[in-house]
């Protein structure tokens, strides 16, 4: 039976997703398609930024779909639901006709873009989609000045217009800021503990946890939202808003200015004493960082298993034979501004690094040992996906200038507008957001993954990586830290006991654990990769052995003198044996 793709258009209303999906569904059965759940692309995600992020990936999985043969047609509700910008949508429909030739039917218009039977393109059809989007933009054009028409109006009279309220204030029936008076106390406290001798934004953040405003409030205390609170200028009484005329041809007077009163939290004198202490702390950081010139390996690359953020390096003055000297550690960022993240992983830098340098430099010469025949399938393998990103950049470089025009022209959105008119404004805010931002989020993905096939390419091609020539890369730490970046995806760090971790290393041809004791006075861990055994409490887990502080080896004959239809369970002492075994070490 011929496969069906439904592409959906992720709406923050559940109940219309499922519609599309029932009515899509019900149209495929009658035509004889059939579908599965990882054909049906924009699942309903809650919250408007997961949303919106989800939307903007399905055209892209559904094109990823097509082009792995997993799709004999395309539906979609409504011409709307494809695309409110002109150039995007006949750029789509263009791409679907001419280079995958892949029918798209639209049920709104019961029509489709290629006949199914016959495989011939309605050009006719094609040219009145073109239609349907002219008249899709130019309400979206009519909604921009409305909505900004009402925009200034409101910033005329004083009201807010749209965006998060500030701490410390709640709007009004009227639109307009009023002082809450128990958040107001929490506000003046931050600014008299901040000015306090020895305050500082960290301190801060730890006696607003200490006393339990983050629970009390919901919010979250971290370091930049602190900072935020000590920058905002509404708490001494002055709110300002820059707006855009769309309507007005100069450009020079396309820009307005509302500043209107509000009442004030803080006293004037008070707020430019901390702006003062926040620029002096600010300078003697930038001065702090520029002495120090630390370059860290794994920036970016370790990511926190519970919150998924990234782990910052941080440092800690040590003490050793009367001496002080610096630590470098890396941690959860998350933790260390005081988020609920409960990670209490702290790595060494120079520890981790050496294993992650001793780990990378053993994927390089593994690439040596590579016959010419493995290193051309792996090479033309690389090569059909790079051809294949640099085609869709090529279909989506023609309108990308002229949406970023369109990008510096948009007026925020964020109205206050009649309860009976919401469902629009965000049906077009939405539309808006999804047509600037998903263009560029492809690119960036393209970009990502063009530089890493290059990579791959060019890996395969070298054959000059001995030991000698990554001795000398050694001496070189910026240098060091792309080659790593170039192997590495992520790590993932996880706390087995006091004295124990797993870490879960993801590279670009392979994935490891690394069992680690960070007190092993021999400075000596040990790795495994994927293939050979997973840990069955990480994310490289398999599904198909239970779940556990242990690891699961699916053909023990590889690593043990086991017969070959037997697989095996292994504690955390039972592999580090295993990989001695077999010399799975790394000394560092």
């Amino acid at each position: 039976m011929k496969r069906a793709a439904l592409l959906l258009r992720c709406s923050t209303d559940a109940q219309d997703y499922e519609r599309q999906k029932l009515d899509l569904l019900d149209t495929i059965k009658g035509m004889g398609y059939t579908t599965s759940d990882d054909l049906v692309f924009g699942q309903y995600i809650t919250g408007k930024d997961d949303v919106r992020k989800k939307d903007r990936e399905s055209v892209a999985e559904c094109k990823q779909a097509v082009r792995e043969g997993k799709v004999d047609a395309i539906f979609i509700n409504e011409v709307s639901r494809l695309s409110r910008d002109s150039i995007a949508g006949r750029l789509f429909i263009r791409e679907f006709n001419d280079e995958y030739k892949i029918p798209v039917y639209f049920r709104d218009l019961g029509m489709w873009t290629i006949n199914p039977t016959t495989r011939i393109v309605d050009r006719s059809f094609e040219t009145m989609l073109g239609f349907h989007f002219d008249m899709a933009q130019n309400e979206l054009k009519s909604m921009k000045t409305r909505f900004a028409s009402g925009k200034r109006k409101n910033a005329r009279e004083g009201k807010t217009i749209g965006g998060a309220v500030p701490f410390g204030f709640y709007k009004d029936e009227d639109g307009k800021l009023q002082v809450d008076e128990e958040q107001a106390q929490v506000v003046r406290l931050v600014y008299n503990k901040y000015l306090e001798d020895g305050g500082s934004i960290p301190s801060v953040c730890r006696y607003l946890l200490s006393c339990g405003y983050d629970k009390k409030f919901n919010k979250k205390f971290g370091t930049g939202s602190v900072r935020n609170l000590l920058r905002e200028r509404r708490y001494i009484g002055e709110q300002r808003y820059n707006l855009v005329n769309p309507d007005e041809p100069d450009e020079a007077k396309k820009q307005e200015v509302y500043i209107y009163k509000v009442d004030a939290i803080i006293d004037t004198t008070i707020y430019n004493k901390v702006q003062i202490k926040l620029d002096k702390n600010r300078t003697t950081e930038t001065k702090k960082v520029n002495k120090d010139k630390k370059i860290h390996l794994l920036a970016k690359l370790i990511t926190c298993p519970i919150c998924g953020d990234s782990y910052t390096s941080k440092t800690a003055s040590a003490n050793k034979s009367g001496e002080r000297y610096r630590i470098w550690n890396y941690c959860c960022v998350s933790k260390y501004n005081f988020s609920e993240c409960t990670s209490d992983i702290t790595l060494n830098a120079d520890n981790i690094e050496s294993i992650i340098w001793q780990l990378t430099k053993r994927e390089i010469l593994a690439l040596q040992e590579l016959s010419l025949e493995e290193r051309q399938s792996k090479i033309d393998e690389a090569e059909q996906k790079l051809a294949s990103y640099k085609d869709e950049l090529d279909v989506i470089a023609k309108s990308i200038d002229k949406l970023n025009v369109k990008k510096k022209k948009l007026v925020a959105l964020f109205l206050d507008i009649e309860d009976d008119d919401t469902a629009i404004f965000n049906e077009q805010r939405e539309a808006i957001n999804k047509e600037i931002d998903s263009y560029n989020n492809r690119i960036q993905f393209l970009n990502t993954e063009i530089t890493i096939c290059e990579g791959n390419i060019a890996r395969f091609k070298e054959s000059d990586f001995t030991d000698e020539v990554l001795d000398k890369i050694e001496q070189d730490l910026l240098k060091k830290k792309e080659l790593i970046k170039e192997y590495i995806k992520v790590i993932r760090p996880y706390r087995l006991t006091k004295a124990r971790l797993i870490l879960e290393v993801e590279s670009k041809q392979t994935n490891y654990c690394i069992l680690f004791e960070p007190r092993n006075s021999k400075r000596r861990c040990w790795y495994i990769q994927s293939s050979l055994a997973q840990w069955q409490n990480g994310l490289l887990k398999t599904s198909t052995a239970p779940l556990g502080n242990f690891f699961y080896i699916p053909m023990a004959s590889l690593l043990l003198d086991e017969p070959d239809d037997l697989d095996a369970i292994a504690s955390f002492e039972d592999m580090k044996e295993i990989c001695r075994i077999n010399n799975y070490v790394i000394e560092y």
